[in-house]
Formats: structure tokens, C-alpha cells, sequence
């Protein structure tokens, strides 16, 4: 840890993954619901609650990270007020959000 310490010059807490935001992608249809969640590159089945929250404790462990949520313009916000509410009750208590809009790939903060 000492050696960690003198070669990162200080602190090792605020360094690596640790303190960057978990990325979730969502993708969703407006008639079903989300079709494809992603967080930090796992995709989440979101087939029934038990999955889900399975799911979404596997990608995010047990570490205290904000999360980013990132969506379409076009995605409907009972889409995403659904993975907010099983973000929340799997202990996530800082979400951001990246909107990218519809006719452009490039995000908007």
C-alpha cells in the first residue's frame, strides 16, 4: 500500500475506477419497456425483477460509484424512470444523466 501510495505521489483513494461513474445505456420500446439495459458494458436482464435486481447488483458490487445514465432524446421517460427505480433500490444514490439527441451521436450534458 506504502509503495502504491509513493508511486501514484499520495492518496490511492481517489484514484482508478473507483470513483468514475458507472456507465448504463438504455435502450427501449415504447410499447414494452426497456429492451436492453447496460451497465458498464453488462447487459441486464430485465425479464422479471428478480433478474433484474440480480442483474444490476453483479454489474454495479458492492463499491459506492455515481452512475450515469445515458438514453435518446426519443427514449420514453417511463423507461427510464424504471431503471432509475431499480438503480435506487439496489443502494445507487448519485445518478447523472447524458442525453444524446435523436439526428446527432455526440452526448449532451
Amino acid at each position: 500500500m506504502l509503495l502504491a501510495m509513493i508511486a501514484t505521489g499520495g492518496s490511492t483513494a481517489c484514484h482508478g475506477r473507483e470513483h468514475d461513474p458507472i456507465e448504463v445505456t438504455i435502450d427501449c420500446d415504447p410499447e414494452k419497456g426497456p429492451n436492453s439495459v447496460t451497465i458498464d458494458g453488462q447487459r441486464i436482464d430485465w425479464s422479471s425483477d428478480d433478474a433484474t435486481m440480480a442483474g444490476i447488483s453483479k454489474a454495479i458490487g458492492h463499491v459506492n460509484r455515481p452512475v450515469r445514465i445515458k438514453a435518446s432524446t426519443e427514449t420514453p421517460y417511463r423507461c427510464i424512470g424504471g431503471v432509475i427505480f431499480s438503480l435506487q433500490r439496489a443502494g445507487v444514490s448519485k445518478i447523472d444523466f447524458v442525453t444524446t439527441p435523436a439526428s446527432s451521436t455526440e452526448p449532451h450534458q
